[in-house]
């Protein structure tokens, strides 16, 4: 093969120099001869020749457009979608002599025809990107006179080329002969916004009636389903139709095309109840919210809305506030029909309690306890109102810096601004910045001072505060509120950007911190009866509040941080709380800088915070990557959850040393977020009851199931926030996202002291998680079997649709979910957790099984389809070749308290190591016994329709007939109909979780057997 390589590559250079000495007069060559020499010299890379040669080609041909065209239409490399093809080096030489020609007063003697044109057109469409571009310059593709094209890009929309429509007309800039909706919206149902973004840069309208459109979609009322299923377009991604993504789309486009927000009512409708929920958790779960300012972030959310009236009464009646919910109804005028239960029965003793005017007196007392209660636990201001002026004029402006402009003052910067939650719609900007000294706090009202004072007065303020080496400025995290300065008010950047002693508090407490943890121990000998009280917020604490309670003996109190700091006026403890925030920072400077200097350490409080020398910190970050990676040296160990931060249940506990009592797993339920459902299905394999979310359900369906089931909800990663603030507390875990499944188990095995036995193993339906079964001797599951395929042909269907429907004898499912599937004579094995079925409702009722398909799209018959990556994960125990210790250990002991025979560890080793045919795994069974923590039902087959319990189809046609001889007993869920017997992938499994097993005592697994009289 080599050898003809290189024959054909001295042939090709042997026409390239033949070409070259050749003295012929071109003048009578066809066009096919100019193509093959150029092509020739192409091929051997003579760039410079082939150039020449073309140049030559367009001065002796009749029509040099014609030319060019023949010329890419022949070019090999066209359709190769290549970056630079000799399509390509033909178009930029015959635009270089077009140029040429030009500068000399020449034009081409010939009439660029509308044919020609159109020839261009489908030239560029099926060669690379890069080729559209010359084409429109050199043909005129643009420009008054080509509506003809139009014709083409109707054309390839009918044959529902959209893609290719959607190009051409952005490169033709056809996008005013054509109506948005027709060549736009087939590709955001494909998810092919890009390409719509192209399509619409530049023209307004356009960018508005798409932001429209989606918001559209966004609507309460709109059926995306339904739309979709009307819909003729190939191709469509569901995923990505859903109302959380095409609002973030939304906002994006809106940000992008700087369009008004009052483009997408539906979108900030949306947003808005995000906002909404995450304010009422972090008031109901979290605390620190005042009255007054969760009054005034609701009414900010809410608005006019009769649609978010309804949902906030919805959301405190499920934080079973009923008294807010009445009030809040009351407010908005809901009609009493649309009410939650109970909130038209709270709002009449709302009523009775008015007139009796006896609301008033509870709420002036407890207005007092709470007042009491927040000055005794979190650190107050200790200047009064009078020392606190708004500066919102250029005259107090002027005040203000003389009095902080002084030598040697030290002042302490804060800055404020309305939080978006979530809604990128909102356009945050600074509202206050907060200047304390030791006499006097200003607060620089920033909405009024642009309004009211010169722009360059303001500047001047802040480059003569910032540039002086005189001033110093503390901050805590401050390098984030002059970022937010800049980016709310551009005129202020070159001032920030030249600041001088600017010391972040944060940096200095990390480097006392690491010099001497002790110095950022409050000292309890000058604790008083007051500050005892800081304690209990004390976990609580973070950031400054942290910082404060650590030098100051109490923490700061949070309750208006999200205040909606762009209303005017500002309340009082709005203005107390945004002056302490500053204040705090001078007296956190004295305590530091006091015991630093006392225990003799040298801490530079003005060093910027620099990564390490020599390392960048893109380096670090990688350093850190393959630090968490490992080096794949000694035994795995799992990773500990994010205990600290997950809310559990069981806050108290601990990986080690859970604080409560140990629970069986079929105690525990717990609902699956669609990034766990692997975990999910290893977790139900443990006996724990499990629900997992489909692929298309939303992250809220989670918190559906949770409230409605009272299930627990594990996710990981960015849903956690917003799950974890529908539910109340403890009712959300998150996991460690970077974890493997198996891990993950053991993270919540352990979180909630779930102690699993080896009866609990597969002790629920791996298919629909139910755990009531039948258990059928191998004498009545023939009968059912001769039953079905009766029932079968009466209703005309043979063996041999059977088998190119169904697996045939080919599959088999095991209790351990051992199941295989015959593709092309081949057994496949799958791995020890099957994939999750369709939504089950754990009743019974309309119960359907999930079906596998084989490549042809035929169905299987089997529940659980085998995939390539189940059988190459799990861990590796299918196929390991070298068995873990502990599992060898924990086998052998489980054989020896079962007192099976044969059962030696050199056997555990072989069932470990090996993948017998499924015939021996039947015949010589598994030396563990299956006798799973389930419940046992009475009930029998019924022979006439071979159904089980309430009327569910027994699966038994995907059983292989040989299964039926080898098996003496089955196990069929009464809520799916699935049929499991004993196999030996159950010792696989018990291997798998062998670390996460209970210890067995006296040769006797723990569990229990339920019955159905239980």
């Amino acid at each position: 093969m080599a050898e003809r390589k290189d024959e054909v590559a001295r042939e090709l250079v042997q026409r390239g120099e033949a070409i070259l000495k050749m003295k012929v007069n071109r003048r009578n060559y066809t066009w096919r001869e100019w193509y093959e020499d150029i092509d020739v010299l192409w091929a051997n890379k003579w760039f410079n020749r082939s150039s020449e040669l073309l140049q030559e080609g367009f001065v002796m041909v009749s029509n040099p457009y014609c030319f060019t065209l023949y010329l890419m239409e022949e070019s090999r490399g066209l359709r190769a979608a290549k970056s630079y093809s000799l399509a390509n080096h033909v178009v930029t030489e015959f635009e270089n002599w077009l140029r040429r020609q030009s500068t000399m007063g020449r034009s081409p003697q010939c009439e660029m025809t509308p044919h020609m044109k159109l020839q261009a057109v489908k030239i560029g469409m099926v060669g690379h990107a890069n080729l559209f571009d010359p084409l429109c310059r050199v043909f005129h593709l643009v420009g008054p006179g080509n509506e003809f094209l139009t014709k083409h890009v109707e054309i390839l929309l009918h044959k529902q080329q959209y893609k290719e429509a959607i190009h051409c007309a952005t490169k033709l800039q056809l996008q005013k002969f054509f109506i948005f909706e027709e060549i736009a919206v087939p590709l955001i149902l494909q998810d092919k916004v890009n390409m719509v973004e192209s399509y619409i840069q530049g023209h307004r309208d356009l960018q508005i009636a798409m932001v429209q459109m989606i918001d559209s979609w966004c609507a309460q009322d709109f059926r995306m389903d339904d739309y979709v299923s009307e819909s003729t377009v190939p191709y469509i991604k569901r995923e990505k139709l859903k109302r959380r993504h095409l609002t973030k789309l939304a906002a994006r486009l809106i940000k992008q095309y700087s369009l008004p927000p009052e483009l997408c009512p539906n979108v900030n409708i949306h947003r808005n109840l995000g906002g909404l929920k995450f304010i009422l958790y972090k008031n109901y779960i979290q605390g620190g919210l005042g009255t007054d300012n969760l009054d005034e972030l609701i009414q900010q959310s809410v608005g006019d809305s009769p649609f978010l009236h309804e949902q906030l009464v919805d959301l405190l009646v499920g934080y079973n506030d009923m008294e807010a919910a009445a009030q809040w109804a009351r407010r908005c005028n809901i009609p009493s029909e649309r009410l939650p239960p109970g909130v038209a029965q709270a709002m009449e003793r709302l009523a009775e309690q008015a007139a009796a005017g006896s609301s008033g007196e509870v709420g002036e007392e407890n207005w007092e306890e709470e007042v009491e209660d927040v000055e005794s636990r979190y650190y107050q201001m200790p200047l009064h109102m009078e020392f606190i002026d708004l500066v919102g004029t250029e005259k107090g402006l002027d005040s203000c810096a003389l009095r902080l402009l002084q030598p040697g003052t030290i002042v302490g910067l804060d800055a404020e601004w309305r939080p978006s939650f979530g809604n990128t719609l909102i356009t945050q900007r600074v509202s206050i910045v907060q200047l304390a000294i030791k006499d006097k706090v200003y607060i620089l009202d920033m909405i009024s001072l642009v309004q009211n004072t010169e722009m360059g007065r303001l500047q001047h303020f802040f480059s003569s505060l910032l540039v002086s080496q005189d001033v110093i400025i503390l901050g805590y995290g401050i390098d984030g509120d002059f970022q937010m300065l800049g980016r709310s008010y551009p005129f202020l950047r070159e001032a920030l950007s030249k600041r001088r002693r600017v010391i972040d508090l944060s940096h200095v407490a990390t480097r006392v911190q690491k010099a001497n943890p002790a110095l950022l121990t409050f000292n309890a000998g000058d604790t008083t009866d007051d500050l005892a009280g800081g304690a209990s917020a004390k976990s609580d604490a973070h950031g400054l509040s942290q910082l404060v309670q650590q030098c100051l003996g109490l923490p700061l109190a949070k309750t208006e941080q999200l205040s909606d700091w762009e209303r005017r006026p500002l309340r009082k403890a709005q203005l107390l709380y945004a002056s302490l925030d500053a204040y705090c920072l001078l007296e956190v400077y004295d305590v530091l800088t006091r015991r630093i200097k006392d225990a003799g350490i040298d801490i530079d409080f003005e060093a910027p915070a620099t990564s390490k020398k020599g390392t960048s910190s893109g380096d670090k970050g990688k350093k850190d990557k393959k630090k968490k990676k490992g080096d794949g040296k000694g035994p795995r160990k799992p990773p500990s959850a994010p205990w600290s931060n997950t809310g559990s249940a069981r806050s108290g506990s601990s990986p080690g040393k859970p604080a409560s009592p140990p629970i069986r797993p079929g105690e525990l339920a717990v609902v699956c977020d669609t990034m766990l459902q692997g975990m999910g299905r290893q977790l139900r394999c443990c006996g724990v009851d499990v629900r997992i979310l489909e692929n298309t359900d939303d992250h809220d369906r989670a918190a559906e199931i949770a409230r409605a089931e009272k299930r627990i909800i594990l996710t990981c990663g960015m849903p956690y926030q917003t799950l974890r603030s529908q539910v109340g507390e403890g009712r959300c875990l998150c996991l460690d996202s970077g974890a493997g499944p198996r891990d993950q188990v053991l993270q919540v095995l352990q979180h909630f002291n779930v102690k699993v036995t080896q009866r609990d193993i597969f002790s629920r339906c791996q298919v629909c998680n139910g755990n009531r079964y039948l258990r059928i001797p191998a004498r009545e599951m023939q009968r059912a079997s001769h039953r079905k395929q009766a029932l079968l042909r009466e209703r005309g269907i043979s063996e041999g649709e059977r088998a190119e429907c169904g697996p045939g004898s080919s599959d088999a499912n095991s209790a351990t979910a051992h199941l295989n599937e015959r593709n092309d004579g081949n057994v496949l094995k799958e791995s020890v957790i099957p994939e999750e079925g369709g939504a089950v409702d754990p009743g019974g009722a309309d119960v359907k099984a999930p079906v596998s398909r084989n490549k042809g799209g035929q169905d299987n018959g089997s529940s659980f389809p085998p995939s390539a990556a189940q059988v190459a994960g799990n861990q590796g125990l299918l196929r390991t070749k070298e068995v873990d210790p502990v599992s060898k250990r924990i086998v052998g002991q489980i054989r020896g308290s079962l007192n099976l025979e044969g059962a030696k560890e050199e056997e555990s080793a072989t069932s470990l190591d090996t993948e017998p045919d499924w015939v021996d795994d039947v015949v010589e069974g598994s030396a563990l016994s299956y006798n799973p923590t389930c419940f046992y039902s009475e009930g029998k087959i019924n022979m006439e329709s071979v159904t089980i319990g309430t009327g569910v189809p027994l699966q038994i046609d995907v059983v292989p007939p040989g299964i039926l001889t080898k098996v003496s007993e089955f196990f069929c869920c009464e809520t799916c109909g699935k049929v499991f017997w004993e196999g030996r992938h159950f010792e696989r499994v018990i291997s798998q979780f062998a670390d996460v097993l209970s210890d067995i005592e006296e040769g006797k697994a723990i569990g229990t057997v339920y019955t159905t009289t239980e």
